[in-house]
Parts: structure tokens; C-alpha cells; sequence
């Protein structure tokens, strides 16, 4: 039984490092749209409008040009970041991750509460699922697993501190937690 509830922290513990590089990786894809459809929409704007209107603003043929031609690298630069980068798809790759962990989570609670014939039942087949799930999901980076479990665990105190001092604004709760976590000597 020790071991379910191991396997459970363990549970929350990559949901959370996989909900927080999903959704890193969404906002930076949605970012680069962003600044994509931007540039596009600047680009077309200057190909189509009139120098002689341009020049009343004190842009010259040749300033209009200019702006053209670094709008139109921008452009290419952010879609070959874009594709390089795949942000879209590792946000795609993690929400799967979520997905999958959740439902062993879930099962693993299920475990917890159920009565010892149903355990003593359900325990091999969680564990034959948990080796899949892990073998299928996307690996968490070695090189970010140690800032993601610093953030996990500030997930945790903080959520204490929230049931404890549920009416303090969350601000206050976060400066609380940071100056728990700060050693002075």
C-alpha cells in the first residue's frame, strides 16, 4: 500500500511538470502567431498603400521599402523558428501526458478507497498501466526536471496555505511563502 500512495505523489507530482510545459509551450506557440499574423498584416498594409500617401507622414519611397523587406524577414524568421521549434506539438505531447497521468491518478485513488479484495485485484492492473502510460508519454527535459519539481512543491505549500488562510489574498499567501522559504542566518 505504501507503494500506491508513492506512486500517487509521484502521480501529481508529473502532472503538474507536464501541465506546466504544456502550457508554456502553448503560450509561446500562440505568442509567435501572434507576432506572425502581426507582421503579415503590416507587411500587406505596406505593399498596398500608396507612397504618395505615405509621404505625407515624412516616409519616403525608399524608407516604405525598407520597412517592407524587414517585415518580410521578420516573417520568415518566425515561421522557420516555428517549425523548428514544434512548441504547438510538445504542448500537444504533454496535454496527452496529462491526460493519461490524470486517469492513473484517478485510478490510484480509486485503489486507496476501495476494500482489500478489490485491491488486491486492481493493484497488478495499475501497475501494467502505469508501465505503458509511461512508455508512450512524452519524457520530461533531465534539464528542467529539478526547477519543475521546485515548482511543484511551492504548488503544494501554497495550496496549504490557501486552506488555511482561505479569506488572504493570494499575493499576501505567495509573499508568506517566499519568506517561509528564505533562510536568514
Amino acid at each position: 500500500m505504501e507503494e500506491i500512495i508513492r506512486q500517487k505523489n509521484i502521480l501529481n507530482m508529473m502532472i503538474t511538470m507536464h501541465s506546466e510545459l504544456r502550457d508554456r509551450y502553448i503560450f509561446r506557440s500562440k505568442f509567435a502567431d501572434i507576432i506572425l499574423f502581426s507582421s503579415a498584416a503590416i507587411l500587406n498594409a505596406l505593399v498596398f498603400v500608396d507612397y504618395n500617401f505615405l509621404q505625407k507622414f515624412g516616409l519616403d519611397k525608399e524608407y516604405t521599402q525598407l520597412l517592407i523587406g524587414m517585415f518580410s524577414i521578420v516573417i520568415f524568421i518566425i515561421s522557420v523558428i516555428t517549425l523548428i521549434v514544434s512548441w504547438k506539438e510538445k504542448s500537444e505531447s504533454h496535454d496527452k501526458a496529462v491526460n493519461l497521468l490524470s486517469k492513473l491518478l484517478n485510478d490510484c485513488r480509486y485503489i486507496l478507497e476501495s476494500d482489500d479484495d478489490d485491491k488486491k485485484k486492481r493493484i497488478p492492473i495499475f501497475f501494467d498501466q502505469h508501465k505503458q502510460v509511461n512508455e508512450t508519454i512524452v519524457k520530461i527535459p533531465s534539464k528542467k526536471f529539478n526547477s519543475l519539481k521546485s515548482l511543484h512543491l511551492k504548488k503544494i505549500e501554497l495550496s496549504k496555505l490557501v486552506s488555511t488562510h482561505p479569506d488572504t489574498p493570494l499575493l499576501l499567501l505567495r509573499i508568506k511563502q517566499f519568506l517561509n522559504g528564505v533562510k536568514f542566518k
